[in-house]
């Protein structure tokens, strides 16, 4: 994720600070410094800490079923830990998602516990209210944290619970569908909870819940058009490739003469083996600094390993944006035949989605 810093490694998984988290604790410093109390400031840190705890007891399972944790970045709304792929399996995905509020549950006790130890008994009912009381805080808060990610809405942890417990008795798109729809509804409501309130903060919930649910509903969609589709039925078979020799004219030239935005790049003429790919992001960029005459191998970067063609489109695809890939190469035992781009995927998905629409019509 772009504006975050690598602060540590935990399991195996690079743990991000985004830079406006960064701004936000600076920020409550200063107010603790000014107020002559840093209470709030260990507190919002805590927070974060429980956050990151609840984000590591997901990917911890994740990693368990062999699914791949790509990083965890802590933002100021909460934590986000991105995963190359989602279980479909219902008992995996119920495991993944229960995994974040358990820990949460766990620790509630347990700083409850502390409190009672070393800091004056507050109620529970008070413990946000009463001054100092650090722990007793953490306990309420973790117990909230719990609590609410348990919503049956998209993207909360309760919507995937949800999903993986109807999907053991009916079709998993149809279960995805299912679970969105009640976190449409539980937005709807949130949101009219929120302007009636009025509760700035609720109803902003209440429109990040809507789009998640709506995206994930998307998401799995998505995934039912290419169930059992190979890379060879979408792959782009009419193409150009550059050279390490050829100069950034050349793909200018190539750019604006056809639809081809990224391109593979081999070590001669006729070579069959990809030795990097020249993005259009990239491109620009290069033109921007060295214009026309930089030469390819100067800014081109490491190819994705190639794929063959009868490699499930699916899993390509999670491979892609797992590893935020433009194009992938597409190889049989002795050439380059294809390449897998994501504006070409795409076209795909909106043929297929058409053809899918009218029954009469042969697949794509």
């Amino acid at each position: 994720m772009s504006w975050s810093i690598q602060i540590a490694k935990i399991l195996g998984i690079p743990i991000r600070l985004h830079l406006t988290f960064l701004l936000l604790i600076g920020w409550l410093g200063v107010l603790g410094v000014q107020s002559g109390s840093l209470t709030l400031f260990f507190l919002s840190v805590g927070v974060f800490a429980c956050v990151l705890a609840h984000e590591l007891g997901h990917s911890a399972v994740a990693q368990r079923y062999g699914v791949r944790v790509l990083d965890i970045t802590l933002l100021p709304i909460g934590g986000l830990a991105r995963m190359a792929t989602i279980p479909k399996n219902p008992r995996e995905e119920f495991w993944v998602a229960i995994a974040g509020p358990l820990v949460n549950f766990v620790l509630a006790p347990l700083f409850y516990a502390a409190h009672l130890i070393w800091e004056p008994a507050v109620a529970p009912l008070r413990l946000m209210d009463a001054p100092g009381a650090l722990l007793g805080k953490l306990a309420y808060v973790n117990l909230m944290l719990g609590l609410s990610n348990l919503l049956p809405a998209f993207p909360m942890d309760g919507g995937r619970v949800f999903r993986a417990l109807l999907a053991r008795r009916m079709p998993y798109p149809r279960a995805t569908q299912m679970a969105a729809q009640l976190g449409q509804l539980v937005a709807f409501f949130l949101g009219f909870l929120g302007l009636t309130g009025p509760n700035l903060m609720l109803t902003l919930i209440a429109i990040f819940i809507f789009m998640g649910a709506s995206e994930e509903h998307l998401r799995v969609q998505t995934q039912s058009f290419v169930e059992g589709v190979p890379v060879r039925e979408a792959m782009l078979t009419e193409f150009h490739t550059l050279t390490r020799g050829d100069q950034l004219g050349r793909a200018v030239d190539l750019l604006l003469a056809g639809t081809q935005q990224d391109f593979p790049v081999t070590d001669w003429v006729g070579s069959q083996q990809v030795v990097g790919v020249l993005t259009r992001r990239r491109l620009l960029e290069a033109l921007a600094h060295g214009g026309r005459a930089v030469y390819v191998s100067e800014v081109m970067e490491p190819a994705p390993p190639p794929v063959p063609p009868d490699m499930a489109l699916q899993e390509v695809m999670d491979r892609m944006a797992g590893e935020g890939a433009t194009i992938v190469p597409v190889h049989t035992a002795d050439r380059l035949c294809g390449l897998l781009t994501t504006e070409n995927v795409s076209e795909y998905l909106l043929v297929r989605a058409a053809l899918i629409q009218n029954p009469e019509a042969p697949p794509a």
